[in-house]
């Protein structure tokens, strides 16, 4: 059979770097029988209908978000009916957890949880004309019945899963290119789609098979800059250390950006990330108050955010973190992420209004919290946000909104930072973000991450 794997594109602008979508190159891999085409819309310009007469799959296949489920759902409404012949399949953290929504929107078969093993049976049971009924971690309609079959537990251990298909993409078209070493993340703050939809666990790889497929990205392909997608890779601090030294005995040429927790990072550990090639370490700091962080389970304190930075800034390694305006508390505590940003001085601070993702803590004990979501409809750009009657916080009105992101923008202007420019606009309405604010050092070897 043919797929064709599609990732939608999403905003007006693309406001990072633009890097390969991974999860579709593991789909694609584990579909080595059969004949897969990724089709990234973040790059490709052409229009999916003119990709499907060329390619002419038998299933296609989203990649969806909560950002991009509604032009998923406008764009198979549309192509549903010229293509009568195709199976439409949807799978993500949206999908996870709205499989209804979804199926009711025109998808044919909902793909929950990690994929792999799960996209296989599917399009072996289609090829094969055989029920669905048996497949573990799908949803589906029948006879106008929603069937939700059991959660599937993958089988295999991260080891054992085939490198992505990178023959797929046109890596030219990429700054940066996503690895992972892990999967999951056992934190399980309330506003985290990962924890609650993936299952509040990780699975590591080893830092051998890890660090092989660096080697080959670099030596083969030829590619030097990586964006390490892992949601926890420091939580074990002996493992990360291990993937350091293993990336500086084989001598790769490599520079890579992390996500890490203000809790796991030691000067000994920023100080040997830098010299395996680690420019960037990012932060989600999230809140500036002791009382917001206790109420969305962070386990962090502030003093370990400014701690963390201190010693990234101390090693020479950049600090990237993030920032979310509305979780719940009021105003005053609002404003002390103001204060602490001001402390630390991060080279890089992206601030988000609160997204409420359906499937965690915040989606189903919202008026728990003081929100009120339409969850039927639910905003999620900024500007649907700020003018929607669909989403409002007791504690904080709009106008609250508005006036803590001028105050921040004050109070970063005042201590040198610029304001990521989109091209004439200093943000797109039509994402998530309120505001990105930029420092940079002045050292080689910590560049703009958005430089092309």
């Amino acid at each position: 059979m043919r797929i064709l794997l599609v990732y939608p594109r999403w905003g007006q602008v693309d406001r990072f770097p633009g890097r390969p979508p991974i999860g579709l190159g593991y789909l694609a891999s584990y579909l080595r029988e059969h004949e897969s085409i990724i089709f990234d819309q973040q790059v490709d310009p052409r229009p999916l209908d003119s990709v499907i007469m060329d390619s002419a799959p038998n299933v296609v296949g989203f990649s969806v978000s909560t950002w991009t489920f509604r032009q998923v759902l406008d764009t198979i409404k549309v192509l549903k009916g010229e293509y009568r012949s195709i199976i439409w399949v949807a799978g993500g953290p949206h999908p996870t957890a709205m499989p209804e929504q979804m199926l009711k929107g025109g998808v044919d078969i909902v793909v929950r949880g990690y994929g792999e093993e799960t996209m296989a049976e599917v399009v072996s049971a289609l090829e094969d004309r055989k029920p669905l009924c048996s497949i573990a971690g799908i949803s589906y309609t029948d006879h106008g019945t929603f069937c939700h079959n059991p959660d599937r537990h993958p089988s295999k251990s991260l080891d054992e899963l085939p490198y992505p298909s990178y023959a797929l993409y046109d890596l030219g078209r990429y700054q940066w290119c996503s690895v992972t070493s892990s999967r999951g993340c056992p934190v399980g703050c309330i506003f985290c789609v990962d924890s609650y939809l993936f299952a509040r666990e990780t699975s590591f790889r080893s830092p051998e098979n890890f660090v092989r497929e660096l080697e080959f990205l670099n030596r083969e392909l030829g590619l030097c800059n990586f964006y390490f997608v892992d949601e926890q890779f420091t939580f074990d601090n002996e493992r990360a250390i291990r993937i350091c030294e293993l990336i500086q005995q084989k001598r790769l040429n490599i520079r890579w950006l992390v996500n890490s927790r203000v809790d796991r990072v030691s000067v000994d550990l920023v100080e040997k990330m830098k010299q395996a090639g680690c420019i960037s370490v990012a932060f989600g700091v999230e809140s500036g108050s002791e009382q917001i962080l206790r109420t969305i389970r962070k386990h962090i304190t502030i003093e370990q955010v400014i701690e963390a930075i201190r010693k990234c800034k101390q090693v020479g390694v950049r600090v990237k973190t993030s920032w979310i305006v509305g979780l719940p508390g009021p105003m005053k505590e609002q404003l002390k992420s103001i204060d602490l940003m001001e402390i630390t001085e991060p080279n890089h601070i992206d601030a988000y209004l609160l997204t409420i993702y359906p499937g965690t803590p915040l989606w189903h004990h919202a008026d728990k919290f003081g929100i009120y979501i339409d969850k039927e409809n639910p905003p999620v750009t900024l500007l649907e946000k700020l003018e929607s009657d669909r989403y409002r916080l007791d504690y904080l009105s709009k106008e609250q909104i508005v006036e803590i992101a001028q105050r921040m923008t004050e109070a970063m202007l005042r201590r040198g930072y610029r304001i990521a420019r989109w091209g004439e606009d200093d943000y797109d309405p039509q994402s998530k973000v309120i505001a990105t604010y930029l420092r940079y050092v002045a050292e080689d070897g910590l560049p703009n991450e958005f430089a092309k």
